[in-house]
């Protein structure tokens, strides 16, 4: 399962990277915050545009259940712990994260919205969480004369 989420992301790191480089480099600094608006500015309608629409939607439907995946376990983990695995009230998670994934897209205009709330709501946070992180682990690891310092484990 690893695998195939390692494979995944790198596809739609890849599709995202190209995306963003060709359309800088059709539209220079004419480019909007959403590349797709840009295309229809110049093509209203134009074969170009609906491989450049197919390929969002792929990348949007192959995207969307990798990060399903962590959120749906980490609410199970965090809420139904003590309980055995239920399929129905695994769908109801699913259904749940993708009906607010959905509003999320409907609503909210553009990704930088979101960033600017996220930043602006936990970015004092972070370096004080931070650093009470590193102390808990300089107090809670110490090491033994002669022992190897601990290693930072990393992405496998």
């Amino acid at each position: 399962m690893q695998n195939v989420s390692n494979l995944s992301i790198l596809t739609m790191l890849i599709m995202y990277m190209l995306s963003a480089l060709f359309g800088y480099l059709t539209f220079y600094d004419k480019v909007e915050d959403e590349l797709l608006h840009t295309f229809t500015k110049v093509y209203k309608f134009d074969t170009l545009l609906l491989l450049v629409r197919l390929a969002v939607l792929t990348a949007v439907t192959l995207t969307v259940p990798i990060v399903l995946f962590p959120i749906r376990s980490s609410i199970n983990t965090l809420l139904f712990s003590s309980r055995d695995f239920s399929w129905l009230r695994h769908m109801l998670i699913a259904a749940a994260i993708l009906a607010f994934n959905n509003m999320l897209v409907i609503f909210v205009p553009t990704i930088r919205d979101i960033f600017g709330f996220i930043g602006e709501s936990h970015g004092g946070r972070l370096p004080s969480c931070g650093n009470r992180l590193h102390v808990w682990q300089l107090v809670t690891h110490r090491p033994r004369l002669g022992a190897q310092p601990p290693r930072l484990q990393g992405w496998s």
